[in-house]
């Protein structure tokens, strides 16, 4: 089950980087999981940036975001949500993918 899991969020860690050129990372943490997305450019991504924290938030209980910026000039959004399972489901039907809440809990339980 395990494997499954993280077979998926590998392929959408790599969707993220084709479709949006967006380094996506998600990792469990002691409240929940933590959703990381970093870009080079702010421009017309920082919209798109934006409906995710929207969607996060209304959909997956977002509870916490910030903004981190380094040495490179990459900037990393990140979010700590409280339901891990639909911020999965978020995440995926953000690139096109559609993902069952029975998809999303093997994710979930492969981190």
């Amino acid at each position: 089950m395990e494997k499954e899991g993280s077979r998926f969020l590998t392929y959408l860690e790599r969707l993220y980087m084709v479709k949006l050129g967006w380094q996506l990372s998600v990792d469990r943490v002691p409240y929940g999981m933590r959703v990381s997305v970093a870009l080079e450019s702010c421009s017309l991504f920082c919209a798109l940036v934006e409906l995710l924290w929207k969607r996060l938030e209304k959909d997956a209980k977002a509870m916490f975001r910030g903004v981190e910026l380094d040495i490179h000039g990459q900037r990393r959004w990140w979010w700590t949500v409280a339901d891990p399972v639909s911020a999965i489901r978020v995440l995926a039907s953000f690139v096109g993918v559609t993902c069952s809440d029975a998809e999303a809990r093997l994710v979930w339980i492969g981190l």
